[in-house]
């Protein structure tokens, strides 16, 4: 495995922290580690691999970047993008909304 960045250790290290969540409370924590974690598509991608050692994380996860509906749809970024762009972006959206 080739040298991690700083944003890569972060949400490893962010990630292995939430392996005890509670079935109920797994989306919840795992979109706390995403928007608490400055890491890019390609950085994300990168450590993939590593994000599988935790199954039932994994396969929530799983089901947020690949569902087209999702926040965190990774076919919606480009490499450089944030991972948590999309949902930042409607947050923004929202706030926009909220002082109207």
């Amino acid at each position: 495995m080739k040298d991690l960045t700083e944003n890569q250790k972060q949400f490893i290290r962010n990630w292995v922290a939430i392996r005890n969540t509670e079935v109920e409370e797994i989306d919840g924590e795992i979109d706390k580690v995403i928007q608490n974690s400055p890491i890019t598509k390609k950085e994300f991608l990168d450590i993939l691999d590593t994000l599988k050692l935790e199954k039932n994380l994994y396969e929530e996860l799983e089901d947020m970047i690949y569902a087209e509906d999702s926040d965190y749809f990774l076919e919606d970024l480009k490499d450089e993008d944030l991972l948590a762009k999309n949902s930042i972006r409607s947050l923004d959206e929202l706030k926009k909304r909220m002082e109207e």
